[in-house]
């Protein structure tokens, strides 16, 4: 996981950015949700330097060992240690000293348990790498998309 899909969705900006030149490269970023969080964090640490301007992740999955077995077994089928070490988010995060993140998580999320971004969370801390936080004292964070939106207008414009 979070290899030939996450060069694709590089790839995939790449395309539109050179396509659309309106579009401005200044402000580009990333939004995710779940395992599109993951994505999210994983185009950041993928993508060379500079390429985004800030991702957010929202509940994002940090390493699948700590993940729905179902669904991981699903994708991962009988994977090794080391196919979970290479995804694991915390692993690679020297890209966030560059690109900015904001990192939200409801604390009864009982989907992606707060525990993945708490292992972020320690991984950026022990890093030195300065991050913006959100965090919800709720399980489910839907009624809040229209100000996550927001929240990611600000951090692209700062």
């Amino acid at each position: 996981m979070g290899t030939v899909e996450i060069q694709d969705q590089i790839e995939a900006i790449r395309v539109l950015m050179k396509k659309y030149p309106i579009l401005d490269r200044s402000r580009l970023s990333v939004f995710g949700w779940s395992y599109g969080g993951y994505a999210a964090a994983r185009i950041s640490e993928t993508a060379p330097e500079g390429f985004l301007k800030c991702a957010v992740c929202v509940a994002p999955v940090a390493n699948f060992l700590y993940y729905d077995a179902t669904y991981t077994e699903r994708y991962m089928g009988d994977a090794g240690r080391a196919a979970y070490d290479s995804g694991d988010i915390t692993a690679n995060i020297s890209n966030f000293k560059k690109t900015r993140l904001l990192l939200i998580h409801g604390l009864y999320d009982d989907n992606v348990h707060f525990q993945h971004s708490a292992l972020l969370i320690e991984a950026l801390q022990l890093a030195d790498i300065d991050f913006d936080l959100m965090t919800k004292n709720c399980q489910l964070l839907f009624f809040l998309f229209y100000q996550l939106l927001g929240m990611a207008c600000l951090l692209t414009s700062a």
